[in-house]
């Protein structure tokens, strides 16, 4: 007996289900639910659930990618106390910067800041990025696969600006690769170029203070 091969790379990274209605339909009843009950906590039990959830998803999204980073390890990440072993120190690094983007998303969302993603995810990861909780955050999720121009090409770029309807001087950009902010910031897009996630959080906080 012959085993399975996948046949494209995002059936494997991340580890995507076959289509399933009921499956999805369940997924979306969570999210209103979840989004129904964040409006009925206290502010200050608000926050203590979003710091604990927000630790929930990246262990389970480092599980997942194969990293077994322990949840007592983000909680130590986030305190600033590292493993002195190298390969259980990057993890640590990475689960604390993937929890500190999460949470500046959730405190622009919070602000009223309206908030737009451009992607270079194929289809079946786009699809799978849109089903995704801080999904709800955004209120354009725009990929290359549907623009049929990618970044760091201009064109995909004025396409997104003409889905949001907004000017280039009106956007704050970020992004973690070079080429991409560079080619956004000479179409005139206020560009961030992700190297930390406090960096880019105060970098975002100076663009917007400029603008009023």
């Amino acid at each position: 007996m012959k085993a399975a091969k996948m046949t494209t790379i995002a059936a494997m990274e991340p580890l995507l289900p076959d289509d399933n209605k009921e499956l999805e339909d369940l997924a979306t009843d969570l999210v209103a639910k979840a989004s129904g009950l964040a409006t009925r906590l206290h502010p200050v039990l608000r926050a203590s659930v979003g710091d604990l959830v927000r630790s929930m998803n990246c262990y389970y999204s480092n599980l997942i990618e194969g990293h077994n980073t322990l949840p007592v390890d983000i909680d130590r990440a986030m305190n600033n106390e590292l493993a002195t072993e190298p390969e259980r120190r990057n993890l640590q690094l990475e689960a604390r910067a993937h929890v500190r983007v999460q949470t500046a998303i959730d405190d622009l969302a919070a602000a009223g800041r309206p908030l737009a993603m451009l992607s270079n995810a194929p289809g079946e990861l786009a699809e799978a990025i849109s089903r995704l909780p801080v999904a709800a955050h955004f209120g354009h999720l725009i990929f290359s696969c549907e623009l049929k121009s990618a970044k760091p090409d201009p064109e995909c770029y004025d396409r997104a600006l003409a889905r949001i309807g907004a000017r280039a001087d009106e956007v704050i950009f970020v992004d973690d690769r070079s080429e991409n902010v560079a080619a956004a910031a000479a179409l005139g897009l206020r560009s961030v170029h992700f190297t930390s996630p406090s960096a880019a959080r105060a970098a975002v906080a100076d663009r917007l203070a400029a603008s009023g």
